[in-house]
């Protein structure tokens, strides 16, 4: 899809070529199981969700319909992307934040803790999530369980959670492979701060030139924008994290640039 967006919105640049780079892919995690058991019987008020990937890792691990696991539960997710996964297997989603972030999603929550005698929240999450959401959901009263059901690991992992489809339009390319590309590229199109941290140490740990600079990024929320510039990298933050809005920004700063320079 995003190439297909990028294509269409590149007409006045030189052919586009795009590299994919997955970084990370997501795996089931090992342990989910086991933490699902310690947890069984606990009356949940709601369940929050921070990413597609933990929506399939959580049907896979129950092994039944997530709709009906959900069916009398109150459900957040902490954008469009999840909230279309989650929609997609007949879940009701109940709430999502203004900004698609854990901060908004545990500030924002429609409903107080004090006016609920439960209070509990399950937080399914990656074992590489930060603890934004529970410490923001525990500071305002809510008792979290979090659960770790997805994990994620280098590109290619032995068992992805997600199916990979090939496609002719894309190069893909391993982390080692994708720095040695980074001299030509002219943005990378980043699209989690996890992501982003991976290449950019593997890149830096890979330099021989001291003044060689990391391309423009192209962050698909304000998360990863913050992570870019924690790093000291130039960022365009996308309006949306739809494949429309990245491939024109990416676009439109590549343009940028060339009129610049």
């Amino acid at each position: 899809m995003f190439a297909q967006e990028l294509a269409s919105c590149s007409g006045r640049l030189a052919p586009v070529e795009l590299i994919y780079a997955p970084v990370h892919e997501a795996e089931l995690y090992q342990g989910a199981k086991a933490e699902r058991e310690a947890f069984l019987g606990k009356n949940f008020r709601w369940v929050t969700f921070t990413s597609a990937n933990g929506v399939l890792a959580a049907e896979v691990v129950l092994h039944q319909p997530l709709s009906q696991f959900l069916a009398s539960l109150k459900v957040a997710c902490v954008g469009k992307a999840t909230a279309r996964a989650l929609e997609g297997r007949g879940v009701k989603v109940d709430f999502t934040p203004t900004v698609s972030d854990a901060a908004h999603l545990a500030s924002e929550l429609p409903e107080t803790a004090a006016d609920h005698a439960n209070r509990a929240v399950l937080c399914v999450q990656g074992t590489n999530a930060r603890a934004t959401l529970t410490k923001g959901l525990t500071s305002a009263g809510w008792e979290v369980t979090p659960w770790n059901v997805y994990t994620m690991s280098p590109y290619p992992c032995q068992n992805p959670l997600n199916t990979r489809e090939a496609d002719a339009e894309l190069t893909n390319v391993r982390i080692d492979q994708a720095v040695e590309e980074l001299p030509s590229v002219r943005a990378v199109v980043a699209t989690a701060p996890s992501l982003l941290n991976g290449l950019y140490e593997s890149w830096r740990l890979a330099q021989k030139e001291p003044d060689t600079e990391f391309p423009l990024v192209i962050a698909i929320g304000a998360t990863t924008a913050r992570t870019a510039e924690q790093l000291g990298l130039r960022v365009v933050q996308s309006p949306t994290p739809s494949p429309s809005d990245l491939a024109q920004t990416t676009i439109d700063s590549i343009e940028k640039e060339d009129n610049a320079s």
